[in-house]
Parts: structure tokens; sequence; C-alpha cells
């Protein structure tokens, strides 16, 4: 409906999908895919092993992708 192409859509549900996942993850929907996009383009290596610190549940992502945790 917002899209006026097919390639238009598609990164369209690449970028909500990932927003959609770090706010189920608590990660900050804004900073994790900033992070995201400046940090893949510099990698040499694309194993599926080394993107895993990429990943919403990584316990390498930097702490301004984090929500902090409210409890008291």
């Amino acid at each position: 409906m917002f899209s006026n192409t097919t390639k238009g859509a598609t990164s369209s549900v690449i970028v909500y999908s990932i927003v959609g996942t770090a706010k189920e993850k608590g990660v900050n929907p804004f900073h994790y895919p900033e992070y995201l996009l400046e940090e893949l383009p510099n990698m040499n290596n694309t194993k599926i092993e080394d993107l895993n610190q990429f990943l919403p549940r990584s316990p390498t992502l930097p702490e301004e992708c984090r929500i902090p945790n409210k409890t008291k």
C-alpha cells in the first residue's frame, strides 16, 4: 500500500522485521538498526558464526542498543 515497487516493499518488510524483533527482545528499536547499518558493512567475513554477534540476544551488543530494565 505504501510502497511503489516490489523492491521497496521487500525493503520495508526487512526494516519492519528488524524493528519488531528488536522491540520484542528488549533492544532499542532506534539504536539497534543504526548499529547494524554502521557495523555490518565493515565486516570482512560473512560466516554465520560471526553474524551471531549482531543478533538482538547477543551479549556483545553495545549498551546503547539495550533498553534499560526499569525494575526496582
